[in-house]
């Protein structure tokens, strides 16, 4: 029980660090709306611009923030990847600039269950961002929804799933907007100021 966790966790003198939500919707969504300049990921040309987007929209982050090119060189080659599951709409009158990315995942169904314990295949919204000059506009929705129909339609994604962080409350709103709702909840504990 999470009380039991946070019991022996409190005794060691560990505290809270970081709480992360699993949230989950069935599929199929609303189909997305038209997106000006939607693309798939071309990594020939697109990786310097996507990595500036990341980095400045997670520079927060602890695992998404401070991507590098070494890394994302590996992250391409990693056998789950897609790339006809990678959308990024290209920034308005600015070249070798992206408004937005949406990296999307699939989980087949041995890998994932539903609330029942059938096996269920998932398409997970992996990681998704918006320039600062593209917020406001729908864009963050529209590329969720882009990505999920793909997920959908290609890949036979039966729920969409992704993670984020507990306090991330723009990125909840968002999502719980599209018909997402908490399907778990992960909690990282580390020693305390007085440990």
């Amino acid at each position: 029980p999470p009380e039991a966790v946070e019991q022996v966790a409190a005794d060691a003198g560990w505290v809270r660090v970081r709480t992360l939500v699993q949230l989950r919707r069935p599929l199929p969504m609303e189909a997305p709306p038209p997106i000006p300049g939607l693309r798939t990921f071309d990594p020939d040309r697109d990786v310097d611009a996507w990595l500036e987007l990341n980095n400045q929209a997670f520079s927060w982050h602890p695992e998404q923030g401070h991507q590098n090119h070494a890394g994302m060189a590996a992250a391409l080659t990693a056998p789950w990847v897609d790339l006809d599951g990678f959308f990024v709409v290209d920034a308005v009158g600015v070249t070798h600039t992206l408004a937005g990315f949406c990296w999307t995942k699939f989980h087949p169904a041995t890998s994932a269950t539903d609330a029942s314990g059938a096996d269920v295949a998932l398409g997970e919204v992996y990681v998704i961002a918006t320039a600062p000059s593209a917020r406001g506009r729908g864009l963050g929705q529209a590329l969720v929804q882009a990505g999920m129909d793909h997920q959908y339609r290609v890949r036979g994604a039966e729920q969409a799933m992704l993670w984020t962080e507990s306090d991330n409350t723009g990125a909840l709103k968002l999502y719980e907007r599209l018909g997402y709702t908490v399907h778990h909840t992960n909690v990282a504990y580390g020693p305390g100021a007085g440990s």
